[in-house]
């Protein structure tokens, strides 16, 4: 099976977005990737969707705040407990500025519908990431 253009995937995602009630319109929207800002949540996030290369599927969310420098260490603690509680994606943290993030990712290779899986990726990446960095906030 030939790869579907980059185009029609893209109007999935925006589809399930749209599905989702995600707010995306004030954000970057390019041929393979969308971004935005979900600020109607208790912690703000960047998300950042890409799709195309590879057949992969990729959805990043970035906390709007940054741990210091000597949370860092317990905070690294704290998600990688985390990680061992989501089903879909993992927690990171950047030790170097102290950014949070969570990342999810599947392959879609011969789909020619990704509107279910985007779907079920980018609910638990915003639940998953709300339910931890609204903990880690605080500590900011």
């Amino acid at each position: 099976m030939v790869a579907l253009p980059a185009s029609v995937y893209k109007s999935q995602i925006l589809s399930g977005l749209d599905d989702l009630a995600l707010d995306y319109t004030g954000g970057d929207i390019t041929d393979d990737r969308i971004s935005f800002v979900v600020n109607d949540r208790a912690v703000e996030q960047k998300v950042v969707i890409e799709w195309a290369e590879r057949n992969l599927l990729l959805i990043r969310s970035v906390a709007a705040f940054h741990m210091p420098e000597m949370a860092r260490l317990p905070v690294a603690e704290v998600l990688v407990r985390a990680n061992w509680g989501v089903t879909v994606g993992n927690f990171e943290i950047d030790m170097s500025d102290g950014e949070v993030r969570f990342k999810a990712s599947s392959f879609y290779h011969e789909m020619k519908d990704i509107t279910s899986l985007f779907k079920y990726h980018m609910q638990a990446s915003v639940e998953s990431f709300q339910e931890v960095a609204s903990k880690l906030e605080a500590l900011a």
